[in-house]
């Protein structure tokens, strides 16, 4: 069965609030129609750096948003213009692709608060790695490969594993290993796929075997709960913290967990790698 296309407008999607002294992020997903007529999404690959906490994974154009920034989505075109080259002002806005989430660690540089905005590119836009030092690779990837059923599971240390997908490569590059999109790029991309298909990819009301998008290596199920209870205590504090009512304790609890659980494996690479 034909996958439902993702460049859909989310009606119903949430602005965050910021709580007092947490910066924000803003992210596009950019998409075009190839001439076979499928849709694509632009995909970038992070420069490895030792500052980001995400350098070498698979991501979204995005970043902070700065102070010249009128709002969020302008954050999202700025970044795109910055990392892509794309100037995304005639594209068609599509607005928020799902609520903004709060994150309570982003790679273990404390709480943020991401946004995801779509854009639709003309067929015939083109992009490239226009900040080097920031963005290794720069790629269009057709959105029927981010299915259910190309799910697996990608190892972050000895205990700890993630939901991801394995993409094509960007041109000019080995197909070995394939670039892997997860972590917080597959949750956000997981909750479009919520509101444009009926379905997330991950998390909350995914298929069966993904609705724990980050798993224990051992230990069974007692191993399970204790890793939930790991990932998600720190989104919680959070939401606590920033005075949140019922309703944002009960989407803490069902956020995928995304920032502790990359703090939580750099913390691993580092400790395995000493």
């Amino acid at each position: 069965m034909a996958l439902r296309p993702l460049a859909v407008a989310a009606a119903s999607a949430r602005r965050l609030a910021s709580p007092p002294g947490v910066p924000r992020a803003s992210v596009a997903a950019i998409f075009r129609t190839s001439p076979s007529g499928a849709e694509q999404l632009l995909f970038i690959l992070r420069a490895p750096r030792p500052t980001d906490p995400w350098g070498g994974d698979v991501a979204l154009p995005g970043g902070f948003r700065s102070a010249s920034d009128a709002d969020d989505e302008a954050a999202a075109l700025r970044e795109a213009r910055e990392e892509v080259g794309l100037d995304l002002r005639a594209a068609t806005r599509l607005g928020r692709l799902c609520d903004d989430r709060l994150l309570a660690s982003a790679g273990g540089r404390g709480p943020l608060v991401v946004c995801l905005f779509g854009f639709l590119a003309p067929p015939a836009a083109e992009a490239a790695a226009a900040a080097p030092d920031e963005v290794a690779a720069a790629w269009w990837v057709e959105t029927r490969l981010l299915a259910p059923s190309r799910l697996g599971w990608r190892p972050l240390r000895r205990s700890l594993r993630a939901a991801a997908i394995d993409l094509p490569p960007p041109p000019g590059r080995g197909a070995a290993p394939p670039p892997q999109l997860w972590g917080l790029t597959l949750a956000l991309l997981s909750e479009a796929a919520r509101g444009a298909r009926g379905a997330p990819l991950v998390g909350e009301g995914a298929a069966r075997g993904f609705d724990r998008p980050y798993r224990a290596a051992w230990g069974g199920e007692a191993a399970q709960l204790c890793l939930e209870l790991r990932l998600r205590l720190p989104q919680l504090k959070q939401t606590l913290r920033a005075g949140a009512g019922g309703a944002a304790l009960a989407a803490a609890l069902c956020a995928v967990p995304v920032g502790a659980a990359v703090a939580m494996a750099r913390r691993g690479e580092a400790s395995e790698a000493a």
